[in-house]
């Protein structure tokens, strides 16, 4: 499987808030500017409270540093997953953005472009325990504790982000290509539960020899697009932006 990178948004975000955090960590407290309020800053429990503001700031912005840091883990444990079960005939984009007018909804984070058709896929490196049913996504932090409905939901983002692609190619008359929508558990600390039925279909990315149905489709290792019609494809949802090959 080719892959092309389009986006080191994750890593860039990443690094971001870990140099956020670090100049914060190392900026010293402002101290008042007058003697006497520089003592009483001193002595009082005022540069204490400061202190723990700060640090809680630091905390926080290492916190997302490190759910950037999961999340582009995530990306590229599916890639490797993927790239084991899959020949040179599919190429895979990663963090792709559709080309205007459908660049809203951010990037994309894996789009499968083979003989299969196209295949979007949102890639997930959550912790914790979910349930999933028809379209909906349930969370719970442990074993006993009560389910809730999920911050995000993996369903509603790849329906979306499938009919972003399918408005592109529609535009480029291409509209006759099928479109398959796919989620990607990437590690095995996503617990998930499925309760089948559901819209769309998971790929267990962690388990060696997970079904590739989940990401081409049932039908999947039927030709329904030749190589050349590969390359036609690409050369419409290729980004103008540079991108990387690996």
């Amino acid at each position: 499987m080719r892959v092309i990178v389009c986006s080191d948004h994750l890593q860039r975000r990443e690094e971001s808030y870990r140099l956020a955090a670090q100049e914060l960590q190392e900026k010293p407290l402002p101290r008042p500017k007058g003697l006497w309020q520089r003592l009483v800053w001193l002595v009082t429990a005022r540069r204490t409270l400061e202190l723990a503001a700060r640090n809680a700031r630091v905390s926080e912005m290492e916190s997302e540093a490190n759910r950037f840091a999961q999340g582009r883990d995530g990306e590229d444990a599916f890639v490797r997953a993927l790239a084991t079960q899959l020949d040179d005939r599919y190429v895979l984009l990663k963090g792709y953005r559709p080309p205007p007018p459908w660049q809203q909804g951010g990037d994309i984070d894996g789009l499968l472009v083979g003989p299969h058709g196209i295949s979007v896929i949102e890639v997930k490196a959550w912790r914790g325990f979910y349930r999933y049913s028809g379209e909906d996504w349930l969370f719970r932090k442990n074993r006993r504790a009560v389910w809730e409905v999920a911050r995000k939901n993996p369903t509603a983002q790849a329906t979306a982000n499938t009919q972003r692609i399918e408005h592109v190619l529609e535009d480029a008359d291409l509209g006759h290509i099928h479109v398959f929508a796919s989620i990607a558990a990437a590690t095995e600390t996503m617990n998930v539960e499925i309760i089948p039925p559901v819209r769309v279909p998971l790929y267990l990315a962690y388990l060696p020899g997970a079904r590739l149905d989940a990401i081409i489709g049932p039908s999947g290792r039927a030709v329904a697009l030749s190589l050349s019609q590969v390359e036609q494809v690409l050369a419409v949802l290729m980004p103008p932006a540079t991108i990387r090959a690996r």
